[in-house]
């Protein structure tokens, strides 16, 4: 996914929620002590001092997608906060969540399930030709839920940057 997005050369990779080989073999090891959250966040804009970000996040079952923001400090709480609030309603039709730490939170159409690898394309997920298939009908995914957001988070933006 990260060359895929690398390739795209539109959005910065920020690198401190990033997804690393660490941080995998100590999930399947089961050595890594709380939450099984990782990721991949892409910045799409800035609000102030805060960052607009889409975040493909592994959770503890299964991989979503969404809008988030990040503050100075990179906490994602901000994004329920009253500031976001309007970006949230006018995105609202295009996601599948509203919760704490997303502005806008999304699940694949086919989903890969952590827990249970029963489902048949979490084990296809083996097969190099399948898996590159798939990440690529992941990417073609977002890059659509980001074209239809575009328009709501140019116009966030721009009603947040200071006169």
């Amino acid at each position: 996914m990260k060359a895929l997005i690398k390739e795209e050369k539109r959005y910065p990779i920020l690198p401190a929620r990033e997804v690393n080989h660490e941080l995998v073999r100590k999930q399947v090891t089961g050595k890594k002590k709380g939450s099984a959250s990782y990721g991949i966040m892409l910045q799409l804009a800035t609000s102030g001092p805060d960052k607009i970000c889409l975040y493909i996040q592994r959770g503890k079952n299964d991989l979503y997608y969404g809008i988030t923001a990040l503050d100075k400090k990179g906490n994602r709480e901000i994004s329920c906060t009253p500031t976001y609030l309007p970006l949230a309603h006018s995105i609202r039709h295009l996601n599948d969540k509203q919760e704490q730490r997303w502005i806008g939170k999304k699940y694949f159409s086919n989903p890969i399930n952590f827990t249970l690898f029963r489902n048949e394309t979490t084990l296809r997920l083996i097969q190099p030709d399948f898996r590159q298939n798939y990440v690529e009908a992941l990417w073609d995914e977002i890059k659509a839920y980001l074209k239809a957001c575009e328009s709501e988070i140019v116009a966030h933006h721009a009603s947040t940057v200071p006169a």
